[in-house]
């Protein structure tokens, strides 16, 4: 498949499966625009966005309201986008007792709702491939990550959903760790 010229979203582009999922795809000829919680977590790939059709974003993914523009600015610079990789994730690792409700909140807006609304976001940009970076731990509860647990188990079931659901886009799950 040619991928040279194509445009790919990636969440949580600063981090390690997320800078080389940018490298691996530049190389392919994709433009990209990478997103993370801070931009200054972006400096190491600025080499990647040579022109105007590759850029960064800064958005706190645990705010709806942030990724709610996040689409919405996207969707308005860039009127085609082929490809959403959600990479970014939050990991919380407490038994319940320990867990406040915002931290919660946050496993579920990170891991959930940020993917959801951003697929929801970019359909009208004639999205094509949704790839969203799981985890066993959907499929293996485990003692002391029930926030990170639920919160993965959830975005397994949205991505088995829309699947089902989106007729033009293909969903992908992909199952790490």
């Amino acid at each position: 498949m040619n991928l040279k010229g194509k445009t790919a979203v990636i969440t949580g582009a600063g981090g390690g499966m997320g800078s080389v999922l940018a490298r691996a795809l530049k190389k392919e000829g994709v433009n990209l625009i990478l997103v993370e919680r801070e931009l200054s977590l972006l400096d190491h790939l600025l080499d990647l966005l040579d022109g105007p059709e590759n850029a960064r974003y800064e958005c706190d993914l645990a705010d709806p309201v942030q990724v709610q523009n996040l689409a919405g600015e996207i969707s308005k610079n860039f009127p085609r986008v082929d490809f959403l990789y959600n990479v970014a994730g939050i990991g919380i690792y407490k038994n319940i007792d320990e867990l406040s409700v915002q931290e919660w909140l946050d496993s579920l807006a990170v891991n959930q709702t940020a993917p959801f609304i951003l697929i929801k976001g970019l359909l009208v940009a004639g999205l094509n491939l949704v790839v969203n970076f799981g985890s066993g731990m959907a499929e293996l509860p485990t003692a002391g990550r029930v926030a990170y647990c639920s919160s993965k188990a959830g975005l397994r079931s949205l991505s088995l959903t829309l699947a089902k659901e989106l007729k033009e886009v293909s969903v992908i799950h992909l199952m790490l760790g």
